[in-house]
């Protein structure tokens, strides 16, 4: 069984939102009713597919990610908390140098 991009993105998404939303609950400011979509630029992606004549290696250059949330703080605190937690989850550092994520937060009323 091989890992697909299919099958890698949500684990990479779920544990980026699961670094957050814990550091958020540690500090007694849990985020509520989270959701997320995320969307990703792949370089080369006939080559990913197996297309003849395409040798370039496929590489996962961008991943936007919307995030929405509700907190009881403001939304320029929540989001500046969410900055913070990010930079000690291992998932974003890791693959932060190498591919662009990039972050949008979305706060419900």
């Amino acid at each position: 069984y091989t890992l697909s991009l299919h099958d890698a993105l949500p684990i990479l998404l779920s544990g980026i939102l699961h670094g957050i939303c814990s550091f958020m609950k540690k500090e007694g400011n849990p985020l509520e009713d989270v959701e997320a979509k995320a969307r990703v630029v792949l370089d080369h992606p006939l080559s990913y597919l197996g297309v003849k004549g395409y040798e370039e290696s496929p590489r996962i250059s961008k991943i936007t990610i919307d995030l929405y949330f509700y907190s009881f703080l403001e939304e320029e605190e929540t989001i500046e908390r969410c900055k913070e937690a990010l930079k000690k989850n291992i998932l974003y550092q890791s693959l932060s140098p190498a591919v662009e994520i990039d972050l949008h937060y979305h706060s419900s009323l």
